[in-house]
């Protein structure tokens, strides 16, 4: 019969955690999401800049802004945090 001392870690190769100080993990996800959410506002912004430029007839572009109130933004928004977090799915 084995003492239990309260570690629950095995030998061998461990997942990041294993290679930086407890918590860690937890402060990069923070990070993360903050940088994705920073990102997207940065994204939209653009998107608004881009197509003043468009009707104000400064830039032609042929994918002009959807009239469809929005629903493309959320489809974007949608792919944008797949792309992003994709990997962290198990």
């Amino acid at each position: 019969m084995s003492e239990h001392t309260g570690n629950w870690r095995v030998d061998g190769p461990q997942p990041l955690g294993a290679f930086v100080g407890e918590g860690v993990n937890d402060q990069l996800m923070q990070i993360s999401v903050q940088l994705a959410a920073e990102l997207w506002a940065t994204r939209r912004r653009l998107a608004a800049l881009e197509s003043q430029l468009v009707a104000g007839g400064a830039v032609v572009s042929p994918d002009a802004i959807d009239a469809d109130g929005g629903i493309g933004d959320r489809a974007d928004r949608d792919a944008f945090i797949q792309r992003v977090f994709g990997g962290l799915a198990t």
